[in-house]
């Protein structure tokens, strides 16, 4: 017999139950309290360290008008201060997965981002501009919080959606320069 449940038979082949239950409902009792402290003080402490620096994820979604959806894992309810709610799909159109590099533009008019699109990026997008011909609008976030708004381009062939532009308005060139940098991380996570 395997050496550790010796202890728990006598001789004569009669077994002593009321020690086997004893060690079992120990190790149960061991394991179940291992596994609720777990290491939660740890991780927490380690979150918190971390907890100031924005990750800054940029995802661009398709927005829809399904309002009756808004309870179900594919629609997520965006507030918008002074304005109406919008409604998007919760799984993104693009996003730094799909990204093969990232820089900022300048003009006198605005501060863009310009995120040049990987192949899967490209498919993505095209697909999502071409699935409706009228103007469409995408919601930008960033960790999950509304940015702006985009409008779609008209394309016709997969060639033109191979970079996409993304207005900051009210960002400066340096905040915007940061968020490059951050997303650039990402994209290589």
């Amino acid at each position: 017999m395997f050496a550790p449940f010796r202890v728990f038979y006598r001789k004569g082949g009669t077994q002593n139950l009321y020690g086997f239950y004893l060690f079992f409902t120990f190790a149960a009792f061991c394991i179940l309290l291992v596994g609720i402290s777990g290491c939660a003080p740890q991780r927490s402490a380690i979150s918190s360290m971390f907890e100031d620096l924005p990750q800054r994820r940029l995802t661009v979604h398709k927005l829809t008008s399904s309002k009756e959806m808004v309870d179900t894992s594919f629609v997520r309810k965006i507030g918008r201060t002074n304005k109406r709610p919008l409604f998007i799909r919760r799984s993104p159109v693009i996003s730094p997965v799909s990204f093969d590099s990232v820089s900022v533009d300048t003009d006198a008019e605005t501060n863009h981002l310009r995120i040049k699109l990987d192949n899967h990026g490209k498919m993505a997008w095209f697909q999502a501009c071409a699935e409706i011909r009228e103007i469409q609008e995408f919601a930008v976030l960033i960790d999950g919080k509304f940015e702006n708004l985009i409008s779609a381009p008209v394309t016709e062939k997969m060639s033109e959606c191979d970079v996409v532009n993304i207005p900051f308005p009210s960002w400066n060139e340096e905040r915007l320069q940061t968020l490059a940098e951050r997303i650039r991380r990402t994209m290589s996570d």
